[in-house]
């Protein structure tokens, strides 16, 4: 009965999570300014929108990790030392990919690309 309560919540959960669509979200890179939204639970914090201006951004970093949880990630490293993830942690995508991407946006940005 335990087990099944257990799992029976936890498809609630999983079940709601993918129809309120959390975790998307967009990325806009414009000439004088970067803006990533995100949308979160229903709740007075809903939704994330955070701009910054381009002068601020440092670099982009790719982080790799290979193992038994691989992931591939790319970030915006704010002159602050924040850094705000752009991909999502979905399934990991092909590293070409998420290379192609990274110098991509940092010649776009005229920023540096770092690697971890």
């Amino acid at each position: 009965m335990f087990y099944g309560t257990v799992a029976l919540i936890l498809g609630l959960f999983l079940c709601l999570t993918i129809i309120w669509d959390v975790g998307f979200g967009y990325n806009d890179y414009n000439a004088d300014q970067i803006t990533v939204y995100r949308k979160g639970f229903p709740g007075k914090n809903r939704e994330l929108n955070l701009t910054f201006p381009s002068e601020v951004v440092k670099s982009i970093k790719v982080r790799v990790t290979e193992g038994l949880n691989p992931r591939r990630q790319l970030f915006l490293c704010l002159k602050d030392s924040r850094e705000i993830p752009l991909t999502g942690v979905d399934q990991p995508a092909a590293l070409n990919k998420i290379e192609n991407e990274a110098v991509t946006l940092a010649k776009y940005l005229n920023v540096f690309l770092e690697t971890e």
